[in-house]
This record gives structure tokens, sequence and C-alpha cells, in this order.
């Protein structure tokens, strides 16, 4: 067998170790005494306390196997680092893990400039985690992802001048939501950001105010049905991308959206069974159409609908009707439209005829249904239907 490895520089080596766990990379160091220190050099550090069982013999530190907890072994593995900067540092920890050791090992990474932070928090239920203030000052950062038991408290001043991607999901907030808008306030050139909630913590209210966005994900998945009445407010006019799923409360678009080029929107709402209470149930049929009505300037537009039963009020009252103002704003932006889970109900077909006879420039529409004997009911249905493109075709899967 041909060692073509050996003829490699070190860099090069250490690049393809940046594509493996630093646990694998760690392993590599049996091959030969080459390979012995190079995952020391490697510009990226991905730790896992639940895979983290290594011995003392496999990072060099002695000949024969010692057995030590995971926490010695970070610490080791950070110690024994000596890349001049960490690009990409990646840490899940358990709830047992002690806030002392979270707090050191996050702020190696910052020493170290790094560019790419990722901080998952596995936690039990009250058992959450402080943030270093370091992070909230680090100039070199350039994406930022939390996730889990992280109590998010930036200072009373602060800024991240370089981080353009933040990724906040199911975390908690330690006063109330306006952790959340002053966060942002200290990211003047951020472009992405996803924005994942569970509920726990019982906030209803957020902002979110960043002119230079330009994708946007919000999820939304409560795990009791009252609270789904959350209001967000978007003030983001250079958003190019919007993306929600989930149980859908209150998204108030502030400013419209001029430059938005794509939109998918995903409804799954929350258990609407026969064992709730009448008053418990939701319509939402107006918080639906309120949104598309402010994402009509996209050029791409998809719908999942989800539970579409839950839209009416009555069984024959329809929540969707045509906005009274504008009434041709469709006309100069939208050129695809896709509509899943069709099930052929009156609010559906509507909402599609209103599509149809509004968007002058569409070019395709897809309607995916769950049958093939209402495929055929809606491709007679439609074919009836005038639109205003005379080149937009109509697909129905």
């Amino acid at each position: 067998m041909i060692d073509r490895f050996s003829d490699l520089s070190n860099s090069l080596l250490c690049h393809i170790l940046s594509f493996l766990t630093t646990k694998e990379a760690v392993a590599t160091s049996i091959l030969s005494r080459r390979w012995k220190t190079l995952w020391t050099r490697v510009p990226k550090l991905d730790l896992d306390t639940d895979d983290m069982h290594l011995s003392l013999d496999k990072i060099g530190e002695c000949n024969e196997p010692i057995n030590i907890s995971y926490t010695d072994v970070l610490s080791r593995v950070l110690a024994l680092h000596i890349a001049p900067f960490i690009r990409s540092f990646r840490l899940r920890c358990n709830s047992d893990c002690a806030p002392f050791h979270f707090d050191t090992w996050t702020r190696t990474a910052i020493a170290r400039n790094v560019e790419e932070l990722k901080l998952l928090i596995f936690y039990s239920y009250g058992i959450h985690m402080g943030l270093p203030c370091s992070i909230f000052y680090c100039q070199t950062l350039v994406a930022l992802e939390l996730s889990g038991g992280i109590d998010l408290d930036p200072p009373s001043s602060f800024q991240l001048p370089n981080l353009k991607i933040l990724r906040l999901l199911e975390i908690y907030y330690c006063k109330d939501s306006s952790c959340f808008s002053w966060l942002l306030s200290g990211c003047p050139v951020l472009e992405d950001l996803s924005f994942e909630r569970d509920g726990y913590d019982c906030l209803y209210h957020f902002q979110i105010s960043v002119p230079t966005l330009k994708c946007l994900h919000i999820a939304f998945r409560p795990y009791r049905l009252d609270l789904n009445d959350y209001t967000i407010e978007i003030k983001a006019p250079a958003l190019e991308y919007f993306k929600f799923e989930g149980d859908l409360g209150h998204i108030v678009l502030l400013e419209k959206l001029d430059n938005l080029f794509e939109a998918d929107v995903y409804i799954c709402s929350f258990d609407e069974s026969d064992s709730l209470e009448e008053s418990q149930k939701r319509c939402y049929g107006d918080r639906v159409f309120k949104l598309l009505r402010a994402l009509t300037t996209a050029k791409f537009l998809l719908l999942f609908p989800g539970v579409t039963e839950c839209y009416y009020k009555s069984k024959d009252k329809l929540c969707w009707m045509e906005p009274p103002d504008d009434p041709g704003y469709l006309s100069s932006n939208l050129t695809s439209f896709n509509f899943r889970g069709f099930k052929g109900l009156k609010l559906e077909v509507e909402f599609v005829k209103y599509i149809l006879k509004e968007a002058r420039i569409l070019k395709t529409m897809t309607i995916n249904v769950s049958s093939g004997e209402l495929k055929e009911s809606v491709v007679e249905k439609l074919s009836k239907v005038p639109r205003l493109s005379r080149t937009c075709l109509v697909t129905v899967e």
C-alpha cells in the first residue's frame, strides 16, 4: 500500500483533520511520531462532554492508559492545543458540568481569537449556565450559536463588531425579552439570525430591529397551547430571506420588505384535539394571512398550512379576506408559489384564486395534495379560475 499522506505538508494534514471531531483527530496521534502532535495545531476544536472519555495515553501524557474524568480530558486537550488561533470552537456540555469549567473553556477559545463559537448545554429543568462577559467583547467573532440551558444577560455596554451570524436556539433570557433586543443592538453588521423558542420562560413579546439583516429564521414550538399568543415585531428593511415554522402567534412586520426574495412559512399548529375546550381553540386564519400579506413582495413564496381546519372560527365562516388597501401589490413581485398540504377546503381554494387573480408575473404555481382523487378535483376547480398571468403553469402533485 502506498503511503500518500507522508508526502503532504503539515498544514494540509491539519486542514484534513479539521473535518473530524477533536476526539477523532486526537485518535490519529497513534499513527506515527509525526502525527502525535498534529491535532494540537488544528484551528478547530469540537468538544463533547459525553464523548470525551479518553485516556491520557491517547493525548500523549503517559505511556500507560489512565482513565480520568471528561473535565480533566477537556482541560488537558485545551492546554495541549497550540494553534495560534481557533477558527471554530464547538462545546457540548451536560448540566452536571461545573460552571467554572464551562466558563474557563469558553474563555480559552475567546482568548485565541475564535471566529465561530457554538455552545450547547443539555440541561435539567431549572439548571442554566451564564456566559462569560468576554464573549460580548470578542472582536474576532463572526458566528455565534447558543443553544439549550444558557442564560443570556448581555452587559450594559458592549459590541460585537464583526458578528454576522447569530443562532439563539431555545435559550433563556435572564431578565426579560429586552435582553434579546439589547443583544441585537450590539451587532452592527448582523446579516443572519435564527431565533427558536419553546416558551418555557413565558416571555410573550420580542422585538427584532436590525437594519443590516438579510436572513431571518423564526421557529416557535410552545409546550402549552396558551403560549401561542405571543408577538414578534420585526424591523428589517434589508431582509432577503424569511422563514417561519411552528405555532403562529402575532408576527408584525413594521416596514415593507422591498428586498425580499424568498419566504417560507410552515404552520404547524398545536394539537387541536377534541379534548380541548372550545374557548382554548385558536383561529389562525387572520394571523396566517396577515403574515402572508406582509410577505407578498417575495418572488418565491412557500406555504405549508399545517392543520388547516383550525383556520375556521366556525365550520362555514372563512377567516381569509382580500386586503382592501393595495389590491395590486402581488402584480409586480411574485413569480413562484408553492402550497403544500392542500386539502381542497373552501379557505384554501379562495386563497389560491386570489393569488392567480392578482399575480401578474407569476410563472409557476405548485399545489401538493395527499391523494389522486383530490388531485382530480383540484385540477378541475383551478382550471376554471381566471389567471392574470398568461404564462403561469399550474401543477397539482
